[in-house]
């Protein structure tokens, strides 16, 4: 289904509280990110750091008005959804959304996989 009218972008920075190792380093995490930019992800989403270093580009419109909801799941085997972020959870800003995300607070194991979903209605970025 393509936008009609005016262009929606989706925006989201997800931040971790023990995330003070960018994604490439040695021994940290892994990260495939799908978005406009990278893997041919949602062309009206976009990472904004800290979770990748990128802009969205000047030419795209931001609406406020998107309800998103951010899932994050273990795919470990039994591993199922670690949380989910909705409503009054998810900041909205002149051009971005944000979560917090206190990984702290979940019992991470380092051995699995994690996947962070974000969706508006049908569509989502990875």
């Amino acid at each position: 289904m393509k936008p009609t009218g005016a262009v929606s972008i989706l925006v989201v920075a997800i931040l971790g509280c023990q995330g003070d190792r960018p994604l490439t380093s040695p021994g940290g995490p892994l990260a495939e990110i799908r978005d406009a930019q990278h893997n041919q992800g949602n062309a009206f989403f976009f990472w904004l750091p800290p979770t990748i270093q990128q802009q969205p580009p000047a030419t795209q419109v931001f609406s406020r008005a998107l309800r998103p909801v951010v899932t994050i799941q273990n795919l470990c085997p039994n591993g199922g959804t670690v949380r989910t972020f909705s409503g009054p959870q998810i900041q909205v800003s002149n051009d971005h959304y944000l979560a917090n995300w206190h990984t702290d607070q979940d019992n991470l194991d380092p051995a699995c996989t994690y996947r962070m979903t974000v969706s508006v209605g049908s569509r989502s970025g990875k």
